[in-house]
């Protein structure tokens, strides 16, 4: 059962990609929220649609600053957290694993103490499908982890710790939302499909990586949903999988996009842009939060796509908000 009484929200990283799509969220169903961001990859501009709403407030900030957290919780004393703000492109992550241990596991202990003598009721890390050992199948949540990268590492971090905060404040529901790869407008590191998508403008040739690994691609809106579902669930449950529970390779996505275009696009493989190690499926069962929380996607790939197509060219028009 998911009921959602709206309160103070604390949303980290809110500049970036999901978290503008979660404070709109909070805000239509009347939460006050305050979002902290470095800008480090988050935008000013993805909040400015939120300026003028006198129940948002944005403040600039590191959340490996243990200061300015304790300083920002204290005076917010928020009802909820959804803790967004992590390093997350692989490839940076790859080539700098102790800034990434250092935001993405320092940076949520740093949290969690600061809200240690608040009233908070809910706390929803944003993780990953990364934190799963390679499998053929859908993973379960109830699957053996075992990452093959340190961005994985750093998230397996994020989930133990909320395990021991869960000893430490046991009135306080914590929950890891494993989600799948998103995609959609907005986007503010270059994954697969935004490269996709800048090497549609450019022309008809598309230079990619690894073409054939298969992920489950789910739209930031129905993700965002997801995890205002989850602030309300007094159920047993503690981790979800949010995704579709379908696997799209990136030739697969080259497809989708060339129906949507009305062109053929020729792939060209960039040796530079191929992961020496890379699992060749990716893809999460969501029968979980769609039996607990009944949520399932709301928006196919297609859709998606073509959303994001319409943001990038600059149609408003046609950019649907969910």
């Amino acid at each position: 059962m998911s009921q959602t009484v709206p309160g103070r929200a604390l949303v980290t990283g809110g500049a970036g990609f999901l978290g503008p799509q979660v404070i709109e969220r909070l805000l239509q169903r009347g939460w006050s929220v305050l979002t902290i961001d470095n800008l480090f990859n988050g935008h000013r501009d993805h909040l400015d649609r939120f300026a003028a709403d006198p129940s948002f407030r944005f403040s600039e900030g590191d959340i490996t600053d243990g200061e300015f957290l304790a300083r920002a919780v204290a005076e917010f004393q928020p009802d909820a957290v959804f803790h967004l703000a992590a390093l997350h492109f692989i490839p940076y992550c790859v080539a700098h694993p102790a800034d990434t241990l250092r935001v993405n596991v320092l940076g949520t202990q740093l949290l969690l103490d600061a809200l240690a003598n608040t009233d908070v009721r809910s706390f929803i890390l944003a993780s990953t499908a990364d934190v799963y050992a390679a499998a053929e199948t859908p993973h379960l949540e109830c699957d053996r982890l075992g990452t093959n990268n340190i961005y994985g590492v750093s998230k397996i971090g994020g989930e133990q710790l909320l395990k021991l905060a869960e000893v430490r404040c046991p009135g306080v529901r914590f929950f890891s939302a494993r989600l799948s790869n998103l995609f959609g407008p907005g986007e503010t590191n270059p994954h697969v499909l935004p490269d996709i998508l800048a090497g549609v403008q450019r022309g008809s040739v598309l230079s990619l990586g690894n073409l054939e690994p298969r992920r489950d691609y789910n739209y930031v809106g129905d993700a965002a949903e997801a995890l205002l579902k989850m602030a309300g669930y007094d159920g047993e449950h503690r981790i979800f999988n949010v995704s579709t529970g379908k696997g799209t390779s990136v030739v697969d996505l080259v497809r989708n996009l060339e129906r949507l275009i009305g062109r053929e696009l020729r792939i060209e493989v960039d040796s530079t842009k191929v992961r020496r190690i890379e699992r060749m499926s990716l893809v999460l069962d969501n029968s979980l939060i769609g039996r607990e929380l009944n949520w399932t996607p709301a928006i196919s790939l297609e859709e998606g796509l073509r959303r994001t197509l319409a943001a990038e060219r600059g149609d408003a028009k046609n950019v649907a908000r969910i």
